[in-house]
């Protein structure tokens, strides 16, 4: 190649492709010899290489700093196209040539976004259906309670949880709580979480109910009258979380609470 009023030498490497002045025909380097394409009546080639070579899966193969697609008036489209619902079309991200994300339609023809930490089990961080609904799997959600039944627990004291209505996103159950009964409820990751506390009662002297982060900081209260009928209380808040937090509830006061699924219940969500 000429160059600045000097020759400058290239050593080819496989995968590039040439036009042969003398003979007018294009030829791709297989490492060792310039071999000649031959173009169908469709003016197609088999396979092609960038600075890298291409095989039978990867007929088109790029090795570059960066790839440029770009718009011939007004927009531009990429296509990814599978044969049926069944089969895969998906971009994969790739650390050391194992897959880390991979986004788009993965046997099926929901939307989805999945991510692995190594490269074997993966996890959908998002899907939306066909018809446009967004779900996410992974998001920490949960519904605890204590199992049904009715207690009064003492003024002072905690109560923990020892069932889910429902979880996901690693929500867990921890060790128990360090005074009452019950074990923590554990959160998996940092981020914004809407706290809901719903209680029933049955009876009331006159009590208190507080969703407690990690035995000393109260995220959310209420309070009741003193009441020989059943009685409804809830109370929501927002809080900031850490992973490994753990949430309980603290009593104040006396009161006669009837326990289980939609009665005494905390539920939370990452937002």
């Amino acid at each position: 190649m000429r160059q600045d009023a000097a020759w400058l030498y290239l050593s080819p490497k496989s995968g590039w492709c040439a036009l042969f002045r003398e003979t007018g025909d294009l030829r791709s380097f297989d490492g060792a010899a310039w071999q000649a394409i031959s173009l169908g009546s469709d003016r197609s080639v088999a396979m092609i290489g960038i600075n890298a070579a291409p095989d039978d899966t990867n007929r088109l193969a790029v090795s570059s700093p960066a790839s440029l697609f770009s718009h011939e008036g007004h927009g531009h489209q990429l296509k990814l196209n599978k044969a049926a619902v069944g089969e895969t079309g998906t971009i994969l991200f790739q650390t050391a040539w194992a897959g880390r994300a991979e986004l788009g339609l993965a046997g099926n023809d929901d939307f989805s976004i999945k991510v692995s930490s190594d490269g074997s089990s993966w996890k959908t961080a998002l899907r939306i259906s066909a018809t446009g609904v967004v779900e996410t799997p992974e998001r920490p959600t949960a519904a605890a309670s204590r199992t049904a039944g009715t207690a009064t627990p003492a003024s002072g004291s905690l109560t923990g949880f020892d069932a889910f209505r429902f979880a996901q996103g690693n929500v867990q159950l921890g060790a128990a709580v360090p005074s009452g009964s019950g074990q923590r409820l554990v959160v998996p990751s940092a981020g914004l979480y809407l706290l809901s506390l719903n209680v029933r009662t049955l009876s009331s002297s006159g009590h208190g109910l507080a969703i407690e982060a990690n035995g000393t900081t109260i995220l959310a209260a209420l309070e009741g009258q003193a009441s020989t009928s059943p009685a409804r209380q809830s109370a929501m808040a927002f809080a900031q979380l850490e992973a490994g937090d753990w949430l309980a509830l603290r009593h104040t006061g006396t009161a006669l609470y009837d326990f289980g699924e939609t009665k005494t219940e905390l539920a939370i969500t990452l937002l």
